[in-house]
């Protein structure tokens, strides 16, 4: 493990940093308020087969569960998923960064952004029907407040995205 600093600039530049400066074949992102659980990478790793190659196009999407911490959200009642949160997903290190990482001009939505990007670039995503990632539900990921306008950016993106695509 490496410790990195950088002066505060948002979580997609954080995470573009890590990718880069990693060395192993996927990546995982995992914010600081949630807990993978316990055998989630074993898991993860074994759905793709193994130790897969550096080349390869895999990744591994595994459940997401819910908690609250204390504090009920107002917005919505903790939910155990197949959401597509980054915690809950190894993706390979070559697509992420052929793809140029996060969209850091975008503060919300980057991890839908880039998905959206990867599944159109023709990742494969291997389901794991096991709990991988625990994800700690709050006011400030519960769905209020900010971020709206960057969900919109991301949404219409993928739409021109689509429709570029298109025959």
């Amino acid at each position: 493990m490496r410790r990195v600093r950088q002066a505060p600039s948002g979580a997609a530049v954080g995470r573009n940093l890590g990718a880069r400066l990693a060395t192993g074949t996927h990546l995982l992102f995992l914010d600081a308020d949630d807990l993978l659980a316990p055998g989630a990478v074993a898991e993860l790793v074994a759905a793709l087969g193994g130790r897969d190659p550096a080349g390869s196009n895999r990744g591994a999407l595994g459940v997401t569960e819910e908690f609250l911490d204390g504090v009920p959200v107002a917005t919505r009642a903790p939910v155990t998923t197949r959401a597509r949160v980054l915690g809950a997903m190894a993706l390979p290190r070559s697509v992420f960064l052929s793809l140029g990482g996060f969209d850091e001009s975008l503060g919300r939505g980057e991890a839908i952004d880039l998905l959206h990007r990867a599944t159109q670039a023709g990742l494969e995503l291997v389901d794991v029907e096991t709990v991988v990632l625990r994800r700690r539900l709050h006011a400030a990921n519960g769905g209020q407040g900010s971020g709206t306008a960057d969900y919109l950016t991301v949404a219409h993106q993928a739409i021109q995205r689509l429709r570029a695509a298109r025959p």
